[in-house]
C-alpha cells in the first residue's frame, strides 16, 4: 500500500496545475458556496468466508494495487506478489478461506443554496 501511495502521489504531482486542498473538504465546499454541507462515513465489512462474486472483486482490487505499485517494490515482494496473484499457485490468494473485505470511506456533501 504504501508504494500504492507513493504512485498516487506522484501521478497526481504530474496532473500541471495540481495542488494540495489547503484545507479540508467541507471548508473547501462552503467556500464554493455549498450550503448544508456535512460529511459521513461508511464501513463495508465483509467476513470470512466470503461469496465468490467478493472473492473476484478482492483479487481484481489486489491485480489492480500491485499493477499500479510494481515498479516501487524490490524483486522480492514482487515475486511475493506474483505469487499470490497466480491461480496455480499454492499461495493463490483467491483460494484462501479467510479471505475478507473491510473498507471505509468519507462522504462530504452540501447542496446549491
Amino acid at each position: 500500500m504504501a508504494a500504492r501511495q507513493q504512485w498516487f502521489a506522484e501521478m497526481r504531482a504530474g496532473i500541471p496545475g495540481a495542488s494540495r486542498l489547503p484545507v479540508g473538504w467541507t471548508t473547501a465546499l462552503t467556500r464554493a458556496g455549498l450550503v448544508d454541507v456535512t460529511s459521513f462515513s461508511y464501513l463495508v465489512d465483509l467476513p470470512a468466508p466470503v461469496s465468490d462474486e467478493v472473492r473476484a472483486f478482492v483479487v481484481g482490487w489486489f491485480d489492480h494495487v500491485a499493477s499500479a505499485s510494481a515498479e516501487r517494490l524490490d524483486e522480492a515482494d514482487r515475486q511475493a506478489v506474483a505469487r499470490l496473484l497466480d491461480s496455480d499457485d499454492d499461495a493463490y490468494v483467491g483460494r484462501r478461506d479467510d479471505l475478507f473485505y473491510l473498507a471505509s470511506d468519507t462522504v462530504n456533501v452540501g447542496r446549491r443554496p
